[in-house]
Order: C-alpha cells, then sequence, then structure tokens
C-alpha cells in the first residue's frame, strides 16, 4: 500500500489510554480491526515497527548464535552445547514473544493486557536462561558445587513468581510504563532474581581479587555483561529522549528501540562471555544436563501460559470490556 503512515495511523488522543505509549503522540495503528490489519503492519510505517523488526532480526540472530557455538562446543566435544541449547532456546522465546507482543497488541485494550502478558513470559524466561549460563557456564568450581543440587528449581520457582509480579503490576498499575510504582514492581522482581543469578559467579571476583597471580581484568568478559544489563536497564525506566522531547521520537530512536537493541546486545555478550570462559578452561566443572534444562524451560512456559488465561477473565472484569 502507498498510504502515508499518517493517514494510516492514528494520534494518542484517539485511543483507549491502555493502548497510549509513554511520550509517543503519533504513529499508533487502529484498535479494533481484523488481526490481519496487525499482521500485516509488519510492512507499514507506524510507532512499533522498529520494536516488531529488531526483535524478528534477533530471533534470526540468536539462531545463528546457537548453530554457531554449539558447533564449536560439539567439535571438541564439550558439554557446554548443552548450556549453549538451554540459555539460546530462552533467548528465542525472549526476541519471538516480544515480537508476536509488539506485533498484535494494539487490537483492543483487553488484547493489549493478555498479548504484553504473553510478552512476559519472554522476559522472565530470559532470566531463567540467564540462570542456565550462570550455573552451567561461568560458575566458579566451589559454588557450583554448593548450588547445584537445588539452584535450578528455586530459579524455577523464582522465576514463575516474578511473572506473576509482573503481570499484577500490570493489573495494578495499567499500561503505563512511566508509571513509578509500576517500575518499581518490574524491576525490583528481575533485579531480585538477578541478584540469585549472581550467586553462582560472582564470588570469582573475590577469588581473583585475594589471589595475587589472578588479574581482575581476567574477568572484563563477565563485567562487560553486567553494564550491559545496566545501561539496557537505564534505557527501560528512563524513557529518554522522548520524555525530553515528545513527539520527535514517534517512528524512529524511542527509547524501547534502543532498548531492544540492548537487549541483543546484552545476549551475544552473554555468549561470548561463555565462550570466553571455556578457552580459559575455568568452566569444564559445568555438566549441564539438557533434558532438565528443556523440560525446565517447557515447564516455565506451560505455567505463564496457563496463569495468563485464568488472568484473562480478571482483565475482562477490570477493563469493564469484552475481548475484541
Amino acid at each position: 500500500m502507498t498510504k502515508s503512515y499518517h493517514v494510516w495511523t492514528l494520534s494518542y488522543d484517539r485511543l483507549p489510554k491502555e493502548l497510549h505509549l509513554p511520550y509517543i503522540l503519533t504513529g499508533y495503528r487502529q484498535p479494533y480491526k481484523p488481526w490481519s490489519y496487525y499482521v500485516i503492519s509488519l510492512f507499514h510505517v507506524h510507532n512499533e515497527l522498529l520494536n516488531i523488526w529488531t526483535h524478528l532480526i534477533g530471533c534470526v540472530l540468536i539462531l545463528f548464535q546457537i548453530y554457531y557455538y554449539h558447533g564449536l562446543y560439539s567439535a571438541e566435544g564439550s558439554e557446554l552445547r548443552f548450556t549453549v541449547i538451554g540459555f539460546g532456546t530462552c533467548c528465542f522465546i525472549t526476541l519471538f514473544n516480544s515480537a508476536i507482543a509488539h506485533l498484535l497488541h494494539s487490537k483492543s485494550s483487553h488484547a493489549n493486557y493478555v498479548i504484553f502478558m504473553y510478552d512476559y513470559v519472554g522476559v522472565v524466561c530470559w532470566g531463567f536462561g540467564t540462570a542456565i549460563l550462570a550455573l552451567y557456564g561461568v560458575s566458579s568450581h566451589k559454588m557450583y558445587e554448593w548450588v547445584h543440587p537445588n539452584y535450578m528449581l528455586v530459579q524455577l520457582l523464582w522465576t514463575y513468581f516474578n511473572f506473576i509480579n509482573i503481570c499484577f503490576s500490570k493489573l495494578w498499575y495499567g499500561h503505563d510504563l512511566a508509571s513509578k510504582a509500576r517500575k518499581r514492581m518490574i524491576v525490583g522482581g528481575i533485579s531480585l532474581q538477578g541478584l540469585w543469578n549472581f550467586t553462582p559467579w560472582f564470588p570469582r571476583y573475590f577469588d581473583c581479587y585475594y589471589d595475587t597471580g589472578c588479574q581482575l581484568s581476567s574477568l572484563n568478559h563477565i563485567t562487560i555483561v553486567c553494564i550491559s544489563f545496566i545501561v539496557m536497564t537505564l534505557a527501560f525506566v528512563l524513557h529518554q529522549p522522548e520524555r525530553t522531547w515528545p513527539g520527535r521520537f514517534d517512528i524512529i530512536g524511542q527509547s524501547h528501540q534502543i532498548f531492544h537493541v540492548l537487549v541483543i546486545i546484552t545476549m551475544c555478550l552473554q555468549f561470548r562471555a561463555l565462550y570466553i570462559d571455556h578457552q580459559l578452561k575455568v568452566n569444564i566443572h559445568c555438566k549441564p544436563e539438557v533434558q532438565e534444562l528443556l523440560i525446565s524451560i517447557l515447564l516455565l512456559n506451560i505455567a505463564c501460559i496457563f496463569t495468563i488465561y485464568i488472568l484473562s477473565g480478571t482483565v475482562k472484569r477490570k477493563l469493564g470490556t469484552k475481548s475484541k
């Protein structure tokens, strides 16, 4: 179609408040259209277009990372290929779910709530994947032996409850990403889960500091991942540059697009960190069980999707409308 996005889309004041994005004034797709309209919007200009495509391209990139690194580890007979499968699967789910959510959520207020809960499955799945990487990729030997028996089970439960936390943050405070209370719930829950992810590998910094033969720079590959997580989080919470210049970054340059790019960069840095530790032979103690990891990922996704089904009724009651 040759119509400009100004004709094909709407401004924020013509939409239900649940469909508003912080400081984004124009470029909204029309609500209450057939699902095919939103699928076709993949090839139209609107304020979610880059959010969709960054993650779709990211999915392809992650599949390449899995293929590339799995081949390297397999050629050496390393069991870390199973870490790549588990972690990579979680990364792919995260990006795919987000792409679908940004593609379809504009249909209605009810669809926005339910579809973004589907997105949250991906959000927590990446947290679970990071836990897989932490234990079966970059952990210290002593901490691995100590936490290994129960670490993934605790992480599985923690991840699910974090999903519940994020869902309720939306149910209580709506889709307003600028809400400070909602941000505290989301960032707080994810940060607490992240602290548990620190457990297997953070002691490596202390061990290196007190080891005269070790330099902290040898852990730069892990430190860079941590810095990337911090920068990514800042992009999510600050809403810059659109907060300072509302309306100027509606289509290109908004913070959520930057956040998506940083997510993909962080994932790639995580793959890199695993491989550097493999080259340094400091993770030879890691013995991932691919069947256990994949079953855990499957159970997590089933539990989350079943929870969405239950909460969809609560969403209808909250909005006081029927699903379109």
